[in-house]
């Protein structure tokens, strides 16, 4: 009898070693590496009106870096709500945030994914950025608070993780870019990034222009001349990731330079429309404009910020 439990005993335990044996069992071939975890405290700019938030909901921020290069297998991720979640103070668990018109801009824009927009993480692939956005209660947040983000990334229930992040060193941020901390030159990759939403608006303003002109309006046609101009002048406003009307003075200012040294490409789009608006002002303040210049630069304006949109 004896003999006969022991050797079941073995045959569970030999059971349990090949089924991996734990919830973390495949943590050690696909890492999840937290990058930093966000609390927005909205700036005063930040327009939260439409987001349907109660009052004490405030949007929580994690990024997290999830690495298959030293995996052979490919990983089908989950894109439902659930494969990522936060439970703070062992207490209230939130899913991600999944119907938010900011967030999803915000991350469209970011140059970050979310495990259901990734879809398949190659094996052997570099590490993969991602994001994920959670609408929490604002009194979770409290001295000695804890969180603990629970991964369940995979669609077979193979990639699970818990990561355990104290509450000192969860930031307080007024934008969502301020998530961008996480990078090493954090300015620099939020000009980058935010280049698209002022290429929106320039587009918006060249149209508006175009408008005007026809209808006579002088007024109106130079001054959206004017918003074209500034949303890609240098040390002049900055834009935040979320939306075209998300222009502030809390967030990096236009740097030419700065667009230069991260996307050359994107640098040389940016000087063909400065160059383009600027051949429209000027001319359009002659007395006697060369319409055809203007018309001819307008194109060319239109057209690259076209494809800076994609």
């Amino acid at each position: 009898m004896k003999k006969s439990a022991a050797i079941f005993l073995l045959f569970a335990m030999l059971l349990l070693s090949a089924c991996g044996g734990g919830t973390d069992s495949n943590a050690s071939k696909t890492q999840i590496d937290v990058k930093g975890v966000f609390l927005l405290e909205p700036s005063d700019q930040l327009n939260l009106s439409t987001e349907g938030l109660d009052t004490v909901q405030r949007y929580l921020f994690a990024v997290y870096d999830v690495d298959n290069s030293g995996n052979d297998s490919n990983v089908e991720l989950s894109g439902f709500s659930d494969a990522v979640e936060v439970t703070l103070n062992d207490t209230n668990t939130y899913e991600q945030c999944s119907g938010s018109t900011l967030i999803r801009n915000f991350i469209d824009n970011s140059g970050y994914t979310t495990p259901g927009e990734c879809g398949t993480l190659w094996g052997g692939s570099e590490p993969v950025r991602m994001i994920s956005a959670f609408a929490v209660n604002q009194n979770d947040m409290k001295d000695g608070c804890t969180a603990k983000l629970n991964f369940n990334l995979s669609l077979n229930a193979q990639l699970r993780y818990t990561a355990e992040v104290a509450g000192t060193d969860i930031q307080t941020i007024a934008w969502p870019d301020g998530v961008f901390a996480v990078e090493d030159d954090p300015d620099a990759w939020q000009l980058v990034h935010s280049v698209k939403i002022r290429a929106q608006i320039c587009k918006n303003s060249l149209e508006a222009a175009s408008r005007a002109e026809q209808n006579r309006d002088t007024g109106t046609r130079d001054l959206n001349l004017t918003i074209c101009k500034s949303m890609l002048e240098d040390n002049l406003w900055g834009v935040s990731c979320v939306a075209d009307n998300s222009v502030t003075t809390e967030l990096p200012v236009f740097s030419l330079a700065t667009i230069q040294e991260c996307e050359p490409e994107l640098a040389g789009q940016v000087s063909t429309v400065r160059d383009a608006v600027e051949t429209m002002r000027s001319e359009l303040a002659k007395s006697s404009p060369d319409y055809d210049a203007v018309n001819s630069a307008q194109r060319t304006a239109y057209s690259t910020l076209n494809a800076m949109l994609g």
